[in-house]
């Protein structure tokens, strides 16, 4: 098998191999390049490690039923595969813990087992709701809680580096003015 490029469209070009040829080797080779990504980002938002494993099979199984659907004109696989991925936990969330919306749920996002990790959290949770740039809000839970590097964040997103690099500074500051208010509002009670 030819080793597809470095670059913006390899998940694109494996892809369209796999499809072209049906050859298995480029489809898992598309699978162990994907799934460090999206196992993370689906685990922070189920909270649930045999959640998430049950999660990203059934993305990769909706990615092969639909794989005529995806057209690389609208968008890069990648993005194609976090949105499927991303609606898939927020279902099974909503499943198993009965929880409202179609945003990514912050709720399951931060550590809980300590009362001040869950104190930081609840904080956290509460500032990190009040951004109302969706943009913003995924740049910061996929690089700060999903792990993920600028370059993957891009490529999910389908978007530069640069946008990326933006979106993760407007949304420091946005997060750092409403964590600020919100102290500055304790402290008036206190």
């Amino acid at each position: 098998m030819d080793s597809v490029q470095n670059g913006r469209n390899d998940l694109d070009e494996l892809f369209e191999r796999f499809l072209q040829t049906g050859m298995e080797s480029y489809f898992v080779e598309l699978v162990e390049r994907v799934n460090p990504w999206l196992f993370r980002m689906i685990y922070r938002i189920t909270g649930d490690r045999e959640g998430a494993k049950d999660v990203l099979q059934d993305t990769w199984l909706l990615v092969l039923k639909y794989q005529k659907s995806y057209d690389r004109k609208k968008g890069n696989l990648g993005n194609y595969i976090y949105q499927i991925g991303k609606r898939e936990a927020v279902k099974w969330s909503k499943i198993n813990y009965n929880i409202k919306g179609n945003k990514i749920n912050v709720n399951y996002i931060i550590d809980d087992n300590k009362k001040e990790s869950e104190e930081i959290g609840n904080i956290l949770r509460t500032a990190l709701e009040k951004i109302s740039n969706e943009s913003h809000k995924n740049a910061i839970i996929l690089h700060y809680f999903a792990d993920m590097k600028i370059n993957e964040i891009a490529e999910t997103m389908n978007t530069n580096e640069q946008n990326i690099k933006n979106w993760l500074n407007r949304g420091r500051k946005t997060l750092e003015k409403v964590l600020n208010k919100q102290f500055q509002d304790e402290s008036l009670f206190n």
